[in-house]
């Protein structure tokens, strides 16, 4: 309970920092970078010891779905870099250049907010979002021009892929930032493990499972691709599974160093009849159940749909009691953002 109340503050913190960012990335400040930093900080520290906070990059922002995006960009890339065992300052550049990244879909809202897929040509445009972002990074004021030029290199190459599939230059491998590229990874999970309006969300376990059969050393750095296996492992957080006892468990805490065992919530017993979500450490009772496979939210649907209804709406940040109306604004593809 400790570590989920410390995992929530943290979080609400990060989301209240994204939002402030996103509606005033103009607004001049004194120290920008280090104000910013340092608002990531605590995330970055508290991952060091607790990986409850992992759980909520699968949560949606109510208000607008870019706020979460952010945070949840942030709070990833961080798990990502630590497990690279990058330099302080390195990470800090990092989380600062994950808070800033997207800024530049603030000018492209009636697209992003679009409810059908969007057109060869709406997706051209959404896209110039890249320089958009680049350019308000510019309008910060007190900002070390070197730390300023790096950033926008690495917002610049966010959308760029190591076998030279990105945009919005061809880019190629070790042309491309590795801070970019850690965010690009961060920003393509989070993208496909939350729905659109014309998409339903993947599954955490089958996103990981593409990254590894169709992304894996294609479009992400090798490196990269084995982080986020050892971050999220193979069932990240919130994935749904089939346990052998015949139990379906949703994964709610992460074992470092363990795969398949994760620690689950059971949802549903063996006659798929709902139960009041006991815990099972499958690490540290291995006899009684281990995972069989992933089990995806439309199979879910089928079997028990009032189930998968509430994980629906517990998908939902509800930290802010008086957000707007809950909407979720399209992007164009996965990789926009």
């Amino acid at each position: 309970m400790q570590l989920e109340l410390e995992a929530e503050e943290i979080y609400r913190g990060l989301l209240a920092a994204a939002r402030e960012y996103m509606i005033y990335p103009d607004r001049p400040r004194g120290g920008a970078y280090e104000e910013i930093a340092a608002v990531c900080d605590p995330s970055l520290e508290t991952l060091k010891t607790n990986t409850v906070l992992l759980n909520y990059i699968s949560l949606s922002s109510a208000e607008n779905y870019l706020y979460a995006h952010t945070a949840n960009v942030v709070v990833l890339s961080q798990a990502i870099a630590l497990d690279l065992k990058l330099s302080q300052d390195e990470i800090r550049l990092l989380s600062f250049c994950a808070m800033a990244h997207d800024w530049g879909m603030t000018e492209y809202r009636e697209l992003s907010s679009k409810k059908e897929y969007l057109t060869d040509a709406e997706y051209s445009r959404v896209a110039l979002h890249v320089e958009a972002g680049v350019a308000r990074l510019d309008n910060l004021a007190d900002m070390d021009p070197r730390l300023k030029e790096r950033s926008g290199k690495i917002v610049r190459q966010v959308h760029e892929r190591v076998n030279a599939g990105g945009y919005p230059f061809r880019l190629r491998g070790k042309e491309i930032d590795l801070l970019a590229q850690i965010l690009g990874a961060a920003d393509v999970y989070e993208a496909m493990t939350h729905p659109r309006s014309w998409r339903e969300a993947f599954s955490p376990a089958e996103v990981v499972k593409q990254f590894i059969e169709r992304r894996g050393g294609q479009e992400f750095n090798p490196q990269i691709l084995k982080a986020i296996i050892h971050v999220l492992s193979i069932y990240p957080p919130a994935s749904l599974v089939a346990l052998s006892s015949g139990e379906i468990a949703r994964v709610i805490k992460l074992r470092k160093g363990s795969l398949t065992r994760p620690q689950v919530e059971i949802l549903l017993d063996a006659d798929f009849v709902p139960v009041q979500g006991p815990v099972l450490d499958l690490y540290e009772d291995p006899l009684r159940a281990g995972i069989v496979r992933p089990v995806s939210l439309a199979e879910l649907k089928r079997i028990h749909p009032e189930s998968a209804a509430g994980l629906e709406a517990a998908r939902w940040w509800e930290g802010n009691r008086e957000a707007e109306p809950r909407s979720v604004p399209a992007c164009s593809r996965e990789a926009v953002s």
